[in-house]
């Protein structure tokens, strides 16, 4: 079981079963984050002061639907949801 969990500390982690395999190495960079997709594409993790502290850097040009999906194969996969085409993946 694959579960995406951010952390109290700000890091966002990518966990198979009780295993971290992947994290976006935040922790300790703000209070009560939160993480945003926006029509642009680009997936944002922000403090409690709304302060960007990590991006994907998948910025598009064109807005656009999109969505990040945990797959059953261990990735966590950004697709463009009106081309169903692949964006980025992590790990």
């Amino acid at each position: 079981m694959y579960k995406l969990k951010m952390e109290k500390d700000c890091n966002l982690a990518f966990y198979f079963l009780t295993k971290k395999i992947w994290e976006t190495k935040t922790k300790n960079l703000g209070f009560n984050c939160y993480c945003i997709l926006d029509t642009n594409q680009n997936f944002f993790i922000y403090d409690d002061i709304h302060n960007i502290i990590w991006t994907s850097n998948t910025n598009s040009k064109i807005t656009t639907e999109s969505a990040i999906i945990i797959e059953d194969i261990g990735k966590i996969s950004l697709y463009n949801t009106l081309t169903n085409s692949l964006i980025k993946q992590w790990p």
